[in-house]
């Protein structure tokens, strides 16, 4: 038998430098910095919630956490992030529950990732 390879997955975030310069533009920095704080907890607290909901088979929560989550992101300049919460929301209503699983392992990563690399940019906050 051939052996098996192990796939290690890496997701890249991608700011959009552009959305985040204009809001800082719009609001100030110190109140562009606090509205993007805010809304990385929100989007943490949120994804927290979702992995509970989606373990529990609570869908309707789970696509409702979805829908918020890519507003959030593409408010806070994460656009990879909301697109990826909009495919687990297709694969969801589609009832494809292979796909469900995939992009939404995809998701709980690229999450993982865009919040570290947004605090990374903001710097520590706590």
């Amino acid at each position: 038998m051939g052996s098996i390879t192990p796939l290690r997955p890496v997701e890249c975030p991608s700011l959009d430098t552009e959305r985040l310069r204009d809001m800082t533009e719009d609001l100030g920095p110190a109140e562009a910095e606090q509205v993007l704080v805010r809304a990385m907890e929100e989007m943490a607290d949120l994804v927290a919630e979702m992995i509970g909901q989606y373990h529990g088979c609570r869908l309707s929560e789970f696509a409702r956490g979805l829908r918020s989550l890519s507003r959030l992101a593409e408010h806070a300049g994460l656009p990879k992030l909301a697109a990826v919460a909009q495919d687990v929301g297709h694969c969801l209503s589609a009832g494809d529950d292979t796909a469900l699983a995939a992009t939404w392992g995809r998701l709980v990563r690229l999450a993982a990732r865009s919040f570290a690399t947004e605090w990374a940019i903001n710097g520590s906050h706590g």
